[in-house]
């Protein structure tokens, strides 16, 4: 659905408490989210970590996410990510 909304000449977002989790944001950013929709408390949180990140790695990240099958892997490869970020 990313890709085909990116060769539509369209962004793709998200909106919701999702947005808002730093770990989650990565991910999503990995996957090709253009645009995350927060409450506004969490925006200076996950900017911060955005911002702080190189979007090949984050791609990398992604593709390794999606060869999971099990939640406890993906949250341990994201978490591992966080903290060789220094975030």
């Amino acid at each position: 659905m990313i890709d085909s909304s990116h060769k539509a000449g369209k962004w793709t977002g998200v909106c919701g408490e999702m947005a808002g989790d730093e770990r989650a944001a990565l991910l999503m950013a990995g996957l090709g989210l253009n645009e995350f929709s927060m409450s506004a408390t969490s925006i200076p949180r996950v900017k911060k970590v955005l911002r702080s990140q190189n979007f090949t790695d984050l791609k990398v990240l992604a593709d390794d996410v999606m060869q999971q099958s099990i939640a406890a892997n993906v949250k341990r490869l994201l978490d591992q990510y966080l903290k060789q970020s220094g975030l």
